[in-house]
C-alpha cells in the first residue's frame, strides 16, 4: 500500500478512476493475490492456460494498453455473465440423482449443475473401482493398487500425508500355462 501511495503521490494520480479501480481489483488480476485462493486444486500453471485460452478470444498481440485493458475487462465480465447464468440454471432446475447417497445430496445443493453433472459422473465411475490386495503403509504414504471390476489394467494410487495424490497405471501381464505334451 505504501508503494502505491508513493507512485499516485509521484505522478498525481489520485484522482484517476482507472487506477483506482485496477487497485480495488488487485486481488482478481495479479496471481501473487491468488495464494490464499480455493482453485478445486488446480496449480496456478493450469490456471494460467485456462485463462490464456478464454483470452485468445478477445484479445489481439497489436493492442495498446488501454485496448488490452478493455478487452481484458470484457472478457472477465463475459465469464462474471456465464457463472451468474450457471447459478441462474441451478436455482431454477434441481438436478436429478443417480444415487441417494449424502455426498451426491450435498454436492446437488452447493455446485451449479454443469459442475454438479461432472462431479455425479466421477463419483457414479468411483463406484466400480476396487482395491486389491490391500495397501502399504509407510511414514510418509499409503500406496494402493486399484482397478474397474472386470479389468487386468492396474493402478497404483499414492496418497502423502500432505495430501497430494498420484496415480501411476501400470497393466498386469497374463500368465500362460506351459502344457506338457
Amino acid at each position: 500500500m505504501d508503494t502505491w501511495n508513493t507512485m499516485l503521490d509521484e505522478y498525481n494520480l489520485h484522482e484517476n478512476e482507472w487506477l483506482q479501480g485496477i487497485y480495488t481489483l488487485r486481488e482478481k488480476l495479479f496471481a501473487a493475490y491468488g495464494k490464499k485462493t480455493f482453485s478445486g486444486g488446480m496449480i496456478i500453471t493450469q490456471l494460467s492456460e485456462s485463462l490464456n485460452g478464454d483470452l485468445k478470444n478477445y484479445l489481439q498481440s497489436d493492442y495498446n494498453l488501454v485496448q488490452l485493458f478493455k478487452h481484458y475487462y470484457r472478457a472477465i465480465e463475459d465469464k462474471r455473465y456465464n457463472e451468474l447464468q450457471d447459478t441462474c440454471d441451478a436455482s431454477q432446475e434441481i438436478p436429478v440423482l443417480k444415487a441417494q447417497v449424502p455426498i451426491l445430496v450435498h454436492a446437488r445443493e452447493v455446485y451449479t449443475s454443469n459442475i454438479f453433472a461432472k462431479f455425479q459422473d466421477e463419483y457414479m465411475k468411483s463406484l466400480s473401482i476396487k482395491v486389491n490386495i490391500g495397501c502399504e503403509k509407510n511414514t510418509l504414504s499409503t500406496i494402493y493398487k486399484v482397478s474397474k471390476n472386470g479389468h487386468t489394467r492396474e493402478y497404483i494410487v499414492i496418497v502423502t500425508e500432505v495430501g497430494h495424490i498420484s496415480c501411476v497405471s501400470w497393466k498386469k501381464k497374463k500368465l500362460r500355462r506351459r502344457t506338457k505334451g
